[in-house]
Parts: structure tokens; sequence; C-alpha cells
């Protein structure tokens, strides 16, 4: 089972600065093989059926074969994935729920939802 997992990051905007919290999860290489199976396995049986598709077929087969390969490394190489951030906004201290993509790089630059402030998140 997936274990969730928070790290510490800084919240900028101009020159103040507050510390938040980034929430992901972890997963071990077991989790990682299970889910690139799956993820394969989904696409290879959606080519399977297909396969009586008249004239879509030619194009649906290969394509789904090739997804379901791709799907399953994106999946092996993932060790981590976002969820959200959340802290206080530097600009109108108010609590923020931001969220991140699973394959999220740092910084990251959005905005605070309640003032539109331009935010830069930073993992410390």
């Amino acid at each position: 089972m997936p274990h969730a997992v928070t790290q510490p990051l800084t919240i900028l905007h101009d020159s103040l600065s507050v510390a938040g919290m980034a929430h992901l999860t972890e997963f071990t290489q077991r989790e990682r093989v299970v889910r690139a199976l799956k993820g394969w396995l989904g696409l290879t049986l959606a080519a399977a059926v297909t396969v009586f598709v008249p004239i879509l077929h030619f194009v649906l087969v290969p394509s789904l074969v090739i997804g379901g390969i791709v799907v399953g490394v994106q999946r092996m190489r993932t060790t981590r994935m976002y969820t959200r951030a959340d802290g206080t906004c530097p600009r109108c201290q108010k609590a923020v729920e931001l969220s991140l993509d699973t394959a999220q790089r740092f910084p990251k630059w959005t905005y605070c939802p309640h003032c539109r402030a331009s935010l830069k998140l930073i993992m410390r």
C-alpha cells in the first residue's frame, strides 16, 4: 500500500516567505511494478478488443500496444506522486491549498486562490 509523506516547502511572494507542506505518495518497488503491469495490461486488453473493429483496428491496435508500453514504463519510473501543497499566502495571510501535478518539479509558480498573488513554491 502506498504511503503518504509530507515534505516542507517555502511559499514566496516578492520578498515575503512562509513555510508550507507538500503532500505526496511514495511507492515501493513492488507497488511500482504492480501499477506498471496494470497500466500495460489495461491497454493491451483494449488493443485485443479493438482487433474486431473493422478498418480502425489498423490504427487502434498498434497505438494501444505502444501506449501500454509507454504507460508501463512511466509508472515504473514514478517513485513518488505529488497531490497537493498547503500553507498560508504570504500576501493575504489566508490558508491556501494548492493542487500539484503528479510529477511536479520545483520551483513551481502558481497563484493564491484568494488574492491572486503570484506564489513561488520551493522545496526545502
